[in-house]
């Protein structure tokens, strides 16, 4: 986002890297927040929300920059969370409570949208939570322009408030936002035909719906990266660090360069199972304070958590299907494997070779991260539980508890964020502060003249702390 500010807080994770004048001419409000001036947001071009406020007054006292804000969201939610386009049939889900911290009376602002045509709604119900859909209509769907706000409460509110990001860690990784400040460039024009042509091809095939709202959520981050509108922060759950490389769909990585030069990403084959192999031995389990990492209520509120956890661990280490696991996982060719198997049972078919790692992937995770009742009615799983009983049952008791299933996942991306950004990064910004580095979660990302190195501390990183041999791939991004 486009912070205008003349300072950038360490604390706030949008930036951007323009600046301004100096620290000395810093405005700063009552409650001790650094104030800025304007916020850029996207809505489509069609959309002209000044002309439509002035041609059609609302029955209410309102402020343009909120309209602005709820039409922002239609597109920017998507951007952050690409699963939503395979859903809710091109609505945007948009959380009732969450708008409400930021704009008390949004339901009079959604009506009067509706009202003039610019957006239709429909209703989601969940468990103990509501959520709207909003999508653009028809006739004004089209490609996201900027849009510049300046009401101070609400920038405030998407700067600094209601944020689900951790302060403390964020801070801690100034060594990589730095990189933001210098030297990334895009080829935004290249980026754009990309994705033009893929437009046409989604227009073209009937099988593909909401083809606007798809292309403008891959476009927001490829926009923000050109006007240098950054993002950074961690994430309060799985402690993963976002920012507009994370948000970038994998087709538009190749238009990013650092001073010229290519990047390429050292990757974690198999990243999720590798990680997992620290959940099945107990050393590793302690040496690495995973118990830390652990959010299941029922465990934590267990006496004897977590002696219990480890012991459990320990009597299971040197099982022939744990050491079967350790083996399919270091070797890189899990899915393979496991894909083989699949289709010795007939739960999957002979598919080509790709088609086959994906399938298997897919039931891959869903074996290890459904509820621990899926195994009662998906064949998938319980051949996963039948080929690795003690490793099922590890991860059985991870998850103990109705809708506790996400800790092992959290777990996991706590361990993957712990090793990747503030051991591997860290040792190599001491090292080596010349080094060009970002991360893609797993994965990190450098010029192709320090590959190499790169690769060697994570590779020791992982082997160190993991005690198994990690398998990671290159991908150069061209």
């Amino acid at each position: 986002m486009n912070l205008e500010s003349t300072v950038r807080s360490v604390s706030n994770p949008h930036y951007n890297q323009s600046g301004g004048p100096g620290i000395e001419t810093v405005p700063v409000s009552k409650d001790g927040y650094e104030i800025i001036s304007s916020l850029t947001l996207y809505v489509p071009e069609r959309i002209n929300i000044d002309r439509i406020l002035s041609r059609h007054p609302p029955n209410f006292h309102y402020h343009r920059d909120y309209f602005v804000y709820i039409l922002h969201l239609i597109t920017a939610i998507p951007s952050r969370k690409r699963d939503i386009l395979e859903k809710n049939q091109g609505y945007t889900p948009i959380n009732r409570k969450f708008l409400q911290r930021r704009l008390h009376d949004y339901k009079r602002y959604i009506e009067y949208l509706k009202s003039v045509g610019l957006v239709e709604e429909r209703s989601y119900y969940k468990p103990n939570e509501s959520s709207m859909g909003l999508k653009i209509t028809a006739y004004y769907d089209s490609t996201i322009v900027p849009v510049t706000i300046t009401k101070w409460t609400l920038i405030k509110s998407i700067v600094y408030l209601h944020k689900n990001y951790n302060v403390e860690i964020t801070e801690a990784l100034t060594y990589l936002r730095e990189w933001f400040s210098h030297g990334i460039e895009v080829d935004y024009e290249g980026g754009v035909e990309y994705l033009n042509e893929l437009y046409q091809q989604e227009v073209n095939n009937p099988e593909v719906e909401n083809e606007m709202l798809r292309y403008n959520s891959r476009l927001l981050p490829l926009l923000k990266l050109k006007n240098r509108e950054y993002s950074f922060y961690v994430d309060s759950t799985g402690h993963r660090l976002h920012t507009n490389i994370t948000q970038m769909m994998s087709g538009l990585r190749k238009f990013v360069t650092y001073e010229g030069k290519k990047l390429c990403a050292i990757d974690i084959k198999n990243s999720q199972l590798y990680l997992a192999i620290v959940l099945l031995d107990d050393e590793l389990f302690s040496n690495n304070n995973i118990a830390s990492k652990l959010i299941n209520p029922i465990l934590l509120s267990n006496p004897n958590y977590p002696i219990m956890v480890v012991d459990f661990i320990r009597n299971i280490k040197n099982e022939p299907d744990v050491m079967l696991f350790k083996e399919w996982v270091s070797s890189g060719l899990f899915y393979e494997k496991f894909g083989e198997k699949l289709v010795e049972r007939g739960i999957l078919e002979n598919l080509p070779n790709q088609e086959l790692r994906e399938a298997a992937k897919e039931i891959t995770f869903s074996s290890i991260y459904s509820p621990n009742t899926s195994v009662a009615y998906n064949q998938a799983i319980q051949l996963f539980k039948a080929i690795f009983p003690n490793v099922y049952e590890v991860f059985k008791l991870i998850k103990r508890g109705r809708n506790n299933h996400p800790t092992l996942s959290v777990c996991l991306q706590r361990f993957e964020a712990e090793l990747v950004l503030h051991k591997a990064c860290s040792i190599i910004s001491e090292e080596r502060p010349d080094v060009f580095l970002l991360t893609l979660h797993d994965s990190i990302i450098t010029t192709e003249d320090n590959v190499e190195y790169v690769k060697a501390v994570l590779y020791n990183v992982l082997r160190t702390n993991l005690g198994v041999l990690p398998h990671l791939k290159i991908e150069r991004w061209e």
